[in-house]
């Protein structure tokens, strides 16, 4: 493949054009042009950008390092040659999150499209290598000489020295030999044999933790149920103690409501047998509190007095009483004699005064006994006696009464103190002590129940012991398995390791001859061989010594010979030869003092006979030293 022209909308080319030639193509520029540009441009155009890429270590993807300064969308158009044929490819952009997604593949100067190309094999089409080949190889950046191994540069050396099958690569199938084998066991703790284990030990944890439950589970229920049996007991003791208290409550109960309706019958009897004492004082009448002796004297005085009151008679009642005793008295003299006449008044006159005063004195007298209700002084004192007596009877009665009333109020205090203290008793101290059995053993229970519960939950958590111990078995049988397949890779790296020895060793010392070849000639003779390891690290020897140099200890223009010998290396074997694509360069010299310049130049030139070149430099020595030495210039 020949790149003709290329035209790009990319960074900062803003549809600027670039014509180019077979052989050695000089691109001299100032820096700050586009050289690295234009590089970027030719890998993008043939593979396109990875538009997933994001910025990591502070370098920002292709989409965002390459966007157009204008701030147009990405496009570029490539006239190239390949297979005899004038190919042009062009890419452009839907959006700038897409760059160059777009892709067509044209016969140069028609519409008719070149079928076998697209945007997604275009690059391996016409270079005959893919990206990681193309930049391990002819793709060589400014200050990027030293070679990554990797596994598609890999499929290129081994196809070189086997069957040239390009498919095959050491670093693949040992990366995914490892990764089978990182699946069964990495690091002690990765791994599926390492997750087997832990499910085994967890597994095991289980079914330990399952036979530790069932003996825990049996001794609690066995304690749990002597636990029951105890309080059952304790139950039935309290339950009879409960019966002995409700008796003995009773009784005193029964007993103090006998007292109690016993005293209050008491106050009933004593109370109505003072009521009827009460209404016989009241029929009686009252004497006010009066012995018979003082109500006797009493009523002996009212008769005196009233006696006394009697003679003292109005003087009419006597003129009347005396008129009517005249009169009597005269009747009988008109018929007797007048002398004997006035001698009878004088004799009737005394006798009938002192008669009516008897008479007037008598009646005061029973007038005073009637007012009493007596006929005499003996029925009155009788009668006063009598009242004394009924009154000695009632305060007696009042008496009882009172006495009754205080020992029935004292009969219902106790009732009810009885009754209170019924409710409230909290039974004697073998009640209590009962009592308290009775609770330990139930909090004992409901602890044992609550244990056994959790320990019943857990247990079915766990899981039946028999499906346990199948999955145990598979796992064993899995692991087994799987211990087997980690021995059968491990043997198989072995085997790989041994194979890619040997073919390293059938290619390293071609690859070392050639490159050491290039190393003379760049270094005008002095290196003249170079070593690599199997991650194409290099080593370098000076002529005529028997001491390597590591490459840390080479200056930055050797070691840049160096890589650049074994690019060129890599290109000459490791390539395809049929058509090969052009070697890309940017300042790949600028290290390089004028003697190595031009040597390198020389050895550019001779590769130009078979491949393009393109060479983007800032320095115009490198072309006019290209003049000098191999007569042509860009």
């Amino acid at each position: 493949m020949k790149i003709k022209r290329m035209t790009a909308v990319f960074g900062c080319l803003n549809g600027t054009t670039l014509e180019l030639h077979d052989g050695l193509n000089i691109i001299t520029a100032p820096n700050g042009s586009g050289k690295s540009t234009w590089c970027a441009f030719i890998e993008s155009m043939l593979y396109g950008i990875d538009s997933s890429r994001r910025e990591k270590g502070g370098v920002k993807p292709d989409k965002v390092k390459y966007a157009p300064w204008s701030g147009a969308l990405m496009s570029g158009e490539m006239e190239l040659e390949h297979g005899g044929r004038a190919v042009t490819i062009v890419r452009s952009s839907a959006s700038a999150a897409s760059p160059l997604r777009r892709f067509a593949a044209l016969r140069t100067g028609s519409a008719e499209p070149v079928d076998a190309l697209t945007g997604a094999n275009a690059g391996q089409e016409l270079t005959g290598m893919p990206r990681a080949v193309f930049e391990s190889s002819v793709f060589i950046r400014q200050g990027g000489h030293a070679v990554t191994a990797n596994a598609e540069l890999e499929k290129r050396i081994n196809s070189i020295v086997s069957a040239g099958d390009e498919d095959v690569s050491y670093t693949e199938a040992e990366a995914r030999l490892r990764a089978w084998q990182r699946l069964r066991y990495h690091n002690r703790a990765v791994g599926a044999i390492p997750e087997i284990d832990a499910k085994i030990a967890a597994l095991t944890e289980r079914i330990d933790n399952l036979d530790a439950a069932g003996r825990e589970r049996a001794e609690l229920a066995a304690r749990l149920e002597r636990a029951e049996e105890r309080e059952r007991k304790l139950n039935g003791a309290a339950e009879r103690d409960r019966a002995r208290l409700r008796r003995e409550r009773g009784e005193r109960l029964a007993a103090g409501r006998g007292a109690a309706e016993r005293a209050q019958a008491e106050l009933a009897s004593a109370a109505a047998e003072a009521e009827a004492l009460k209404a016989r004082l009241d029929a009686a009448g009252g004497a006010d509190g009066a012995s018979p002796e003082e109500q006797e004297a009493a009523a002996r005085a009212d008769m005196e007095r009233a006696a006394a009151q009697a003679v003292k008679l109005p003087p009419a009642a006597v003129i009347a009483a005396a008129a009517v005793w005249c009169a009597a008295v005269i009747a009988l003299g008109l018929t007797l004699s007048p002398w004997l006449l006035a001698l009878e008044l004088l004799l009737a006159a005394p006798i009938v005064y002192l008669a009516g005063i008897r008479s007037r004195r008598q009646r005061a007298a029973e007038a005073v006994l009637t007012a009493r209700g007596v006929r005499s002084l003996e029925e009155l004192r009788r009668e006063a006696e009598e009242r004394q007596t009924l009154e000695n009877k009632y305060s007696a009665a009042l008496e009882r009464t009172e006495q009754a009333r205080a020992a029935s109020e004292r009969a219902r205090q106790a009732q009810t103190e009885a009754e209170n203290a019924a409710l409230a008793a909290e039974g004697d101290a073998e009640t209590k002590r009962l009592m308290s059995e009775l609770a330990a053993a139930g909090a004992e229970c409901a602890a044992l129940r609550e244990r056994l519960a959790a320990l019943g939950g857990r247990f079915d958590a766990t899981g039946d012991p028999l499906v346990l111990g199948s999955e145990l078995m598979a796992l064993r049988s899995r692991r087994t398995e799987l211990k087997a397949q980690y021995d059968a890779i491990a043997e198989a790296l072995d085997v790989l390791g041994e194979a890619d020895s040997e073919l390293r060793e059938r290619f390293s010392p071609r690859l070392g001859r050639r490159a050491s070849e290039i190393m003379s000639e760049l270094t005008g003779g002095r290196y003249d061989r170079l070593l690599f390891d199997r991650e194409l690290n290099a080593r370098a020897r000076e002529s005529g010594q028997i001491d390597d140099h590591e490459a840390a200890y080479l200056s930055r223009g050797t070691l840049d010979q160096l890589y650049l010998a074994l690019r060129l290396a890599v290109c000459e074997l490791a390539l395809p030869e049929g058509e090969p694509c052009p070697l890309v360069l940017d300042d790949a010299l600028s290290a390089f003092d004028d003697t190595h310049c031009a040597a390198a130049l020389s050895v550019l030139n001779k590769i130009a006979e078979k491949r393009q070149v393109l060479l983007f430099t800032c320095q115009s020595r490198e072309a006019e030293i290209c003049r000098e030495t191999c007569g042509k210039e860009k």
